[in-house]
């Protein structure tokens, strides 16, 4: 979501309601609170086990809403909050936006959108406009997005994927691609293998 950080990180979770009680529990996953449950802090405390009712909640609540309103009333988010806006209900506001923008629909969008960026994403050889560390942002953003919602790729698929995306035909590309895949501390690494790879543009044996 543009607007703001997921979830409770939304509400920074310094803000304080009129009764002392943080912002954040408007927002927090949970309805009811989980029982038998250890917090790092009397302030996290606070966050998951603070009843959604009564007057308290509905002045914070109230207050979560100017805030969130305040923040997306620009863009896209606002759509899904506008529903919200003459009964100021924070909660429902950004649960609805949450639904939208990360629902299963959404994270379908998202996991799809980074396994063809991944796919996509070829890498030739050193240019001004598209280096070798743009190449690895980009896979390295999109198993971020695949990570966060579930899908995680092994460190030798990413390998693979690396190298396979890499179309520079010389004996040095092909020799460094062979040293990773005979070697297990590279194949099984996505980070020692580019860190490898790396190194070896530096060199200009890949140039």
């Amino acid at each position: 979501m543009e607007e703001f950080q997921r979830r409770n990180d939304s509400i920074p979770q310094c803000i304080k309601g009129k009764y002392d009680i943080p912002l954040a529990c408007i927002i927090r996953e949970n309805e009811v609170p989980v029982p038998n449950q250890a917090y790092q802090s009397e302030h996290h405390h606070l966050i998951e086990v603070t009843p959604l009712m009564g007057i308290e909640f509905e002045e914070d609540n109230g207050h979560v809403f100017d805030l969130l309103k305040s923040w997306t009333i620009n863009g896209p988010a606002w759509t899904w909050m506008r529903a919200y806006n003459s009964i100021q209900d924070g909660r429902r506001a950004w649960l609805a936006s949450v639904n939208h923008f990360e629902g299963d629909a959404q994270q379908d969008r998202v996991k799809d959108q980074a396994y063809a960026a991944i796919a996509a994403t070829k890498y030739y050889s050193e240019k001004k406009h598209f280096t070798f560390e743009m190449y690895v942002t980009i896979c390295q953003d999109g198993y971020a997005d695949l990570e966060l919602y579930g899908e995680v790729i092994s460190e030798e698929k990413r390998v693979q994927d690396l190298l396979s995306n890499i179309k520079k035909n010389s004996p040095a590309a092909n020799a460094a691609k062979g040293t990773i895949l005979a070697t297990p501390t590279l194949q099984n690494s996505f980070t020692n293998a580019v860190a490898h790879l790396a190194m070896t543009l530096q060199l200009g044996q890949l140039m």
